[in-house]
C-alpha cells in the first residue's frame, strides 16, 4: 500500500504549518524514513542551494527532482518489461 504525504514549503518560518505557500503531494514513501534522505538529497543540489527562499521556483525544481527520481528508480523495470520509464 501507498504511503501518501503532503510536503509543504514555506516563505518563512513565521507561516502557520497548517498554511503553506506551496503544497508537493507525494503519492508514495511518505514515511518520514523514506522522504527525509531524499529532500535532504534534493536541498543539497546546485538548483536549490541559493533558491531556498523563492518557494515557487524550489517547489517547481523538487516537482523535476521526484519525476527524475521515479524514471531512474523505474528503469530496470522498463528494461526488463521493454515498457518507457514514464508507463509505470
Amino acid at each position: 500500500m501507498s504511503t501518501r504525504c503532503q510536503i509543504g514549503f514555506y516563505e518563512n518560518e513565521d507561516i502557520e504549518l497548517n498554511n503553506p505557500d506551496v503544497l508537493v503531494y507525494k503519492h508514495s514513501d511518505g514515511y518520514p524514513e523514506g522522504i527525509m534522505p531524499m529532500l535532504v538529497k534534493f536541498l543539497r543540489k546546485n538548483g536549490a542551494i541559493g533558491r531556498r527562499t523563492d518557494t515557487e521556483y524550489l517547489s517547481a525544481w523538487f516537482l523535476y527532482f521526484l519525476i527524475k527520481e521515479h524514471v531512474k528508480e523505474m528503469t530496470p523495470f522498463t528494461k526488463k518489461y521493454n515498457k518507457d520509464p514514464e508507463d509505470f
